[in-house]
């Protein structure tokens, strides 16, 4: 079991968006989970705000997923 304090929040948003990047760290073989999924659903218009959806990896995969996350943000915004 990982440790809290290992943990990092690597993206915070809607769920749909959370699960999204929660995916493509997965295919990254990046172990991943989602927290805080029900405030997701209650208060779905919220993003990128304390009350979403946290995407959480482990301390040693967190620069890793950091970029594949912005790379994701980047790609989106080129669209």
């Amino acid at each position: 079991m990982v440790n809290s304090k290992e943990l990092v929040v690597v993206y915070v948003g809607s769920l749909v968006d959370a699960s999204y990047i929660k995916g493509l760290l997965e295919e990254a073989e990046i172990k991943v989970f989602l927290q805080d999924e029900i405030i997701g659903t209650a208060i779905p218009w919220v993003d990128n705000a304390p009350a979403g959806v946290k995407v959480v990896v482990a301390k040693e995969d967190a620069e890793r997923a950091k970029s594949i996350v912005q790379d994701s943000l980047d790609q989106n915004k080129q669209k």
